[in-house]
């Protein structure tokens, strides 16, 4: 069996130097794009004078090489959701999430008498949205740590042993999503007797004893969902109400462990694509023939784009792209109504160095414009100025795509796109372009 389990791995991004050739296409592609925001299907084109139009050149032919791999590009430290759950995708396989948590005190100088006991310690957990299907049963594990969450360290798989052994299972709860209505909050009650040992810490004890959770799916069962949550929400946290005696009188109060954004967290996911086509699909690599190629959220697999034969249409002689869009289409034959596809994706540029960069477009439109929303079946992103790189710079010489799920490692979307061989629908970059 090979089980692909990925965490973290800080990707670089670098600002090329560029030409002043390049510099000023890229000026031109921004004027195009300011001045025609609003009409997406003419960006640069409205601007170009009537005579020129008849010199405009249109190419939708050119072959794209496309392949799907791993991906070990994004960071899963201290995200603004973490995700816990599982699914079992005829396609995709069974994905898995969980993760780790480190929990402080709300205030310093805390006692609790000898009189002091527990009444409940529970932990509750604000859930911000989900994936799949939360008419399932779930059971979430909840571990107590015994090491530090090291977010220094890049890891390249989750050694369950190094955190947990099987003693380190504080409880099981099982529930399912659907019956708690609008309610968002999932509470599981904790053992008393985990409880007890922080009646007896002290501060500086607590920090060094109290290292953190790693809550996680129950390994044997697949829930059929993945859900958000939001740790560093107010209503986040450890909940210990015990009750002291103040003379002959007793109170019941309670004191609150938060998981804040000082907190360390860490996302974790596994992915087991044994016996699907993804498995074929990654040892082909870019040697693949496939029609199809992949994409999935939580470091699950990525596609990679080439333009081997752009510079065709050069033929020694100088061109200007006016507009140039990547169209990237889901697979008819792979559309589901039970894993729906991803909302938007990303694209980033490996160069020849083996580094990570924005891509310009990127730089110059910004997330909310340059990463592409699902309309209509397909994903469209304005590549005007990489592709005009590509033509006029070696900045990005053998330079490849790297298109993943966009909020990749905090949503669990998935989709089957048309790669560049397929025979319908394929990837396609169109380029509307002048010759100088």
């Amino acid at each position: 069996m090979h089980i692909q389990i990925f965490m973290t791995k800080f990707y670089q991004k670098r600002t090329p130097n560029f030409s002043s050739i390049y510099k000023l296409a890229l000026f031109a592609f921004f004027v195009f794009t300011i001045f025609s925001c609003n009409k997406e299907d003419e960006i640069g084109l409205d601007l170009i004078p009537q005579k020129e139009m008849l010199n405009l050149e249109f190419c939708d032919t050119l072959l794209l090489k496309s392949y799907t791999v791993y991906n070990d590009t994004f960071s899963t430290k201290n995200k603004t959701l973490s995700l816990v759950g599982s699914y079992h995708d005829p396609i995709f396989g069974k994905t898995a999430a969980g993760f780790l948590t480190e929990f402080r005190l709300s205030s310093t100088d805390v006692e609790f008498d000898e009189t002091s006991y527990v009444n409940s310690f529970t932990l509750n957990m604000v859930v911000d949205d989900y994936y799949g299907d939360i008419s399932t049963p779930m059971t979430i594990n909840v571990y107590n740590i015994s090491r530090e969450i090291n977010t220094e360290t890049e890891f390249t798989e989750f050694d369950k042993n190094q955190y947990v052994t099987e003693d380190s299972l504080i409880t099981s709860f099982t529930f399912t999503p659907s019956q708690n209505g609008q309610d968002t909050l999932i509470k599981i009650n904790l053992p008393i007797e985990f409880a007890n040992r922080f009646l007896g810490y002290s501060d500086q004890e607590f920090i060094d004893n109290a290292k953190g959770l790693y809550v996680t799916i129950n390994e044997n069962e697949t829930s059929e969902s993945i859900l958000y949550i939001d740790l560093v929400s107010s209503k986040s946290n450890l909940d210990l109400e015990y009750t002291y005696f103040d003379g002959e009188d007793s109170v019941t109060t309670n004191f609150l462990y938060l998981i804040n954004s000082a907190c360390e967290r860490q996302n974790i996911f596994t992915h087991n694509y044994e016996g699907t086509e993804i498995s074929s699909e990654i040892t082909l690599g870019e040697n693949s023939i496939n029609e199809v190629n992949y994409i999935q959220a939580m470091r699950g697999v990525n596609t990679i784009i080439e333009f081997p034969d752009l510079k065709s249409i050069v033929q020694d002689q100088k061109i200007a792209i006016m507009k140039a869009e990547l169209v990237i289409t889901e697979s008819e034959d792979y559309v589901s109504s039970d894993y729906q596809a991803c909302e938007k994706l990303n694209i980033i540029v490996l160069n020849d160095s083996l580094e990570y960069l924005n891509a310009p477009d990127y730089d110059i439109l910004g997330s909310e414009h340059f990463n592409s929303e699902y309309i209509n079946n397909s994903y469209v992103f304005n590549m005007t100025a990489y592709t005009q790189g590509l033509i006029t710079s070696d900045v990005y010489d053998n330079s490849k795509l790297i298109v993943s799920a966009f909020a990749n490692t905090i949503s669990a979307n998935r989709v089957v796109v048309n790669s560049g061989n397929s025979a319908t629908n394929r990837i396609k970059l169109k380029l509307y372009y002048l010759k100088l």
